[in-house]
């Protein structure tokens, strides 16, 4: 592809295919370049709504835009992500030179926080009403749903963590599960679940429906398993999972505004702290290279105890 062929409207029209030549050096993950693509796709369609050109907006209009989402309650980390998802869009067209320089260049429409602050938990009572969310669905969504609670809260694994599982990870027999980082790299690492959690895995597993076609990824089959008439029975993506989990917390009662999956891993963080006092077993099972990382979970703990 030749720079000097890109036109505004042809950047417009191509930029899913163009994008992913830039980020990371065109080397960024499937999962990093679905989100930001999805979230790019939303702005452009907020310009088309707003009747403006996206490569004619000024700064003033980008922060016009964080300033809506706000105002429609989404979550301080979510508009950040939204925001630096739009600054790749406009990078990449200064990159091409179809832009002298991004109007969202400078653009911060959060101020400072304090993560600590956002980080609470949900008591193992709290979880177990979140399991049964679900009760009362058919079988394969039943148990598919009650299995993702169970890796996030108990088992403490990310939402990335989750969608890239296979069923090839998961040694039966040892009871271990090999579990593909969050990096690029999708490093594996050995967990090694509670009971309860390989007796939702073994449910859920005889739950899918024996005629399913898997949608299988070459060798790899996928474990948790999109419900979703355009993706049945393939890989569920990362926005499912989050559906899932807001589900499940309204459900019981518990949805807090800008907490989706990840505050089940703080909970299993911070609940396994509770329970053993060591930083060390807590780091181990949530597989922080920073010590510092785990320690937040200590703090919240206390603070919140004393």
């Amino acid at each position: 592809m030749k720079t000097e062929k890109i036109n505004q409207e042809y950047y417009l029209s191509n930029y899913r295919e163009i994008i992913p030549l830039y980020v990371a050096s065109g080397a960024a993950s499937a999962d990093t370049l679905e989100h930001y693509l999805i979230q790019i796709k939303n702005f452009l369609s907020w310009c088309k709504k707003s009747e403006i050109n996206p490569l004619k907006l000024n700064p003033s209009d980008i922060r016009k835009w964080t300033e809506g989402l706000l105002e429609k309650g989404y979550a301080r980390g979510s508009v950040a992500f939204m925001l630096a998802s739009v600054k790749k869009f406009y990078k990449c067209a200064v990159i091409l030179e179809l832009l002298k320089k991004s109007p969202a260049e400078e653009v911060s429409c959060l101020a400072p926080f304090d993560e600590d602050a956002l980080i609470t938990y949900y008591t193992p009572e709290d979880i177990q009403k979140i399991i049964h969310a679900f009760d009362e669905e058919k079988d394969f969504i039943r148990c598919r749903n009650t299995l993702i609670v169970y890796l996030m809260g108990v088992e403490g694994l990310r939402n990335v963590e989750i969608h890239r599982m296979n069923r090839n990870d998961i040694d039966f027999t040892n009871k271990i599960i090999m579990v593909r980082g969050k990096e690029k790299s999708g490093k594996m690492e050995p967990i090694f679940p509670a009971k309860e959690t390989f007796e939702a895995i073994d449910d859920y597993l005889k739950s899918i429906p024996k005629d399913a076609e898997i949608k299988r990824e070459e060798f790899m089959v996928p474990l948790i398993l999109s419900g979703s008439n355009l993706h049945q029975f393939g890989r569920i993506s990362r926005t499912g999972l989050r559906w899932i989990m807001n589900e499940a917390l309204k459900r019981a009662g518990m949805k807090r505004k800008g907490q989706s999956c990840h505050i089940l891993r703080h909970s299993c963080a911070t609940n396994l702290y509770a329970d053993t006092k060591d930083l060390k077993k807590v780091q181990a099972a949530l597989r922080h290279k920073s010590s510092n990382i785990t320690a937040r979970y200590a703090k919240t703990y206390d603070s919140m105890n004393k």
